[in-house]
């Protein structure tokens, strides 16, 4: 086994030293750099995602103001359609007809401004809650540039959302072709995975339409459901090179230069497995010397005694 893991090092040193060699030559760069767009690469992924608290309560806010203006938008616009205008399809009815209609239109208006009130107290005792925590002095407006760069973060945020859904989905319906081609698929796992094929096409397209609602206020680029359909391989996924991350601006987002990191990884591991390989032939060396000399003592101490299965235990040791 040691033997086995010393020559596979030896083969991995041998061969990526001259392939990571000649990379560096080429896009003049060194080991150094290697190792920091390792650790930059470790870095973007581990914080991928993530959001601070400040932003988190800046998103909040705006949204709650949103909701909060978009409530009261209706609640004029109820009450002014109430008092100034006449309905277009009016025609004089004798009273005792309308009544019973008027009276039911009139209760679902009642119950929708009211619930339409209720949730406007709810919001605001919740804009109160967060201006309190932001240290909020004056309430933002459409005016403020605080809340100009948090809702075009918002907006942003949604797209980005939506990107990542549509690409998850992508992605799973790419895994799910491979195993379909699988040849040792059984025939009901494939009826099983062609269903689903069906159904997560549906869930594909309405993905790719809420993308594209999304895409076309903030100029990016739409999507097409009949290119989506006809992809088989994660490259040919072009919103990945549209990444909201600016992954596409990394070193390490380079091909050639991703591959030279993880043959750089595997030499610097195969390095670490020679290192630990001469502790443990070393150990194993030790523990046959201690062996040979215990059974030493043990052949000694057996000459000197009558038992009849000494002669096994000799034939055992030599």
């Amino acid at each position: 086994m040691l033997y086995q893991n010393y020559r596979q090092a030896l083969k991995i040193i041998e061969i990526n030293t001259l392939d990571i060699q000649h990379i560096l030559e080429l896009r003049n760069i060194n080991t150094a750099a290697l190792g920091a767009y390792i650790t930059d690469k470790r870095n973007f992924f581990s914080t991928l995602g993530k959001e601070s608290d400040g932003d988190l309560h800046a998103i909040t806010y705006v949204e709650l103001l949103q909701e909060l203006w978009g409530i009261e938008a209706k609640l004029d616009d109820a009450s002014t359609r109430f008092l100034m205008q006449t309905p277009a399809d009016y025609r004089f009815v004798a009273p005792d007809q309308t009544y019973a209609i008027n009276f039911s239109q009139t209760r679902k208006t009642d119950t929708a401004c009211r619930q339409l009130n209720e949730r406007r107290e709810t919001l605001l005792i919740e804009i109160l809650d967060m201006e309190q925590r932001m240290n909020i002095d004056s309430r933002w407006t459409i005016h403020h540039s605080e809340y100009q760069k948090t809702a075009e973060y918002v907006a942003n945020r949604k797209y980005e959302k939506a990107l990542d859904h549509l690409q998850l989905l992508v992605i799973k319906r790419l895994f799910e072709l491979h195993k379909l081609n699988l040849s040792q698929t059984g025939y009901q796992m494939r009826t099983h995975i062609a269903k689903s094929l069906q159904t997560r096409s549906k869930t594909i397209r309405a993905a790719i339409t809420r993308y594209n609602n999304l895409a076309i206020p903030l100029g990016k680029p739409t999507l097409d459901w009949t290119k989506v359909s006809h992809y088989a391989f994660l490259d040919d996924f072009y919103l990945l090179r549209h990444s909201h991350n600016g992954i596409n601006e990394k070193p390490w987002a380079d091909p050639v230069i991703r591959k030279t990191m993880h043959k750089f990884q595997r030499l610097q591991h195969a390095k670490e497995e020679i290192d630990r390989c001469n502790v443990e032939i070393q150990q194993l060396h030790t523990s046959i010397v201690d062996e040979h000399q215990e059974f030493n003592v043990i052949m000694k101490k057996m000459q000197d005694s009558p038992d009849p299965l000494n002669i096994e235990v000799r034939d055992f040791i030599v």
